[in-house]
């Protein structure tokens, strides 16, 4: 069966991802997370956030995407496909006010965020001085449009070339365009990290064929890669036991070495 998909369930993923990371890509403890079936309003996800706990648990370090967070935090997706324009933007902020008042106004008040995720760079809406976007990252816009509500609009494709560990890894794999997804994929699922199933439970969603491809190169990669450097440690030995003069050692091990930096950079 392949695993090509006629159509990914984008914001499935993303409330999957959202209910077991979430922690890790902001540095918080999530105290509680609710996605849109579960909620009146439809929000795409909604979470709280105690700040004064920092995550704690295992990861390899690196940028985390959802610092911003506060103790009240909504979440819209436009997927893949989809554009955000002015009038969708007004929606999306009127939807988180209209949240605020089922709890304390005045304990939600300065303690709201946000964040719209974006597969495709909404630069109109941007460029609008009225909503004073600022740059914060290639891919991190802010607003204060809002006095009661920090907004940050997230462009998934600025984060393509950006190094941020395994903190980022997560928003890199919702990869739409698939001219970029198989070198992207691949670069993240070589990767040191300490969740990497769920990595790989966000690529299978997207594109199952591509990750068992992607999988099986780095299974071959890793098996050459052994190899080659099982021939350099054996020249080691053989220039350290004098058996082979350096300049020899030097001719044959340096394209070895290129060969295993190819592996790794492809």
């Amino acid at each position: 069966m392949s695993g090509k998909k006629d159509h990914v369930d984008w914001h499935g993923i993303v409330q999957d991802l959202f209910d077991k990371k979430l922690d890790v890509m902001s540095g918080y403890k999530i105290v509680y997370g609710e996605r849109e079936k579960t909620t009146s309003m439809r929000l795409d996800y909604y979470c709280e956030a105690d700040l004064s706990q920092p995550y704690d648990g295992p990861v390899k370090e690196g940028k985390r995407p959802l610092s911003h967070l506060k103790r009240f935090n909504y979440f819209e997706i436009k997927a893949y496909g989809d554009t955000m324009d002015e009038d969708l933007f007004w929606y999306y902020c009127g939807r988180a006010l209209i949240k605020m008042r089922m709890g304390t106004v005045e304990e939600r008040k300065g303690q709201m965020t946000l964040t719209i995720i974006v597969a495709h760079k909404p630069i109109k809406l941007l460029k609008e001085t009225e909503y004073r976007f600022k740059e914060i990252e290639p891919w991190k816009y802010y607003s204060d449009w809002v006095s009661v509500l920090d907004i940050n609009i997230l462009v998934l494709p600025g984060m393509r070339e950006v190094e941020g560990g395994e903190p980022m890894a997560y928003l890199q794999a919702l990869e739409g365009n698939p001219k970029h997804r198989k070198l992207i994929w691949k670069k993240l699922l070589n990767m040191d990290m300490c969740h990497k199933g769920i990595l790989k439970s966000v690529i299978m969603g997207i594109d199952e064929e591509d990750l068992m491809t992607i999988a099986e190169e780095l299974r071959t990669e890793g098996e050459v890669k052994g190899e080659v450097k099982g021939q350099i440690r054996l020249l080691e030995k053989l220039v350290g036991e004098g058996q082979i003069n350096r300049d020899y050692y030097e001719k044959t091990v340096a394209p070895l070495k290129k060969q295993i930096r190819k592996l790794e950079e492809s």
